[in-house]
């Protein structure tokens, strides 16, 4: 029996990872905190936890985005200059997204707590 090399396999993506990123990282984060931000002169504490939820909502969509996009390189077999730099964004995106949830969390215990 002979055993044959096996090619990794290439698939064509239906969306481009650039315009994945792009609609993971900002376009849907933005939305969701436009969506459930409150346009009222005082916020009451229904509105700040539902901002808050927004928030997290969001940037967990960015951290889960950027994860995606570094395993499907890692999947996919990408050069390794493609492969460092997703994971520098992961790195970059994962540490600014929890620290805007840290601080969200924060400014929610403060109001909340008043």
């Amino acid at each position: 029996m002979s055993s044959t090399p096996s090619k990794p396999i290439r698939l064509k993506a239906a969306i481009p990872v650039a315009l994945l990123l792009v609609l993971g990282i900002l376009v849907v984060p933005v939305l969701l905190v436009v969506a459930t931000s409150s346009y009222g002169v005082a916020p009451d504490d229904d509105a700040w936890v539902r901002m808050a939820f927004g928030v997290v909502a969001g940037q967990t969509i960015a951290i889960v985005t950027v994860v995606g996009a570094l395993v499907t390189a890692l999947i996919r077999r990408n050069r390794i200059g493609s492969i460092a730099l997703f994971a520098i964004v992961a790195a970059v995106v994962t540490s600014l997204a929890l620290s805007t949830i840290s601080s969200q969390a924060a400014q929610l215990v403060r109001v909340l707590g008043n």
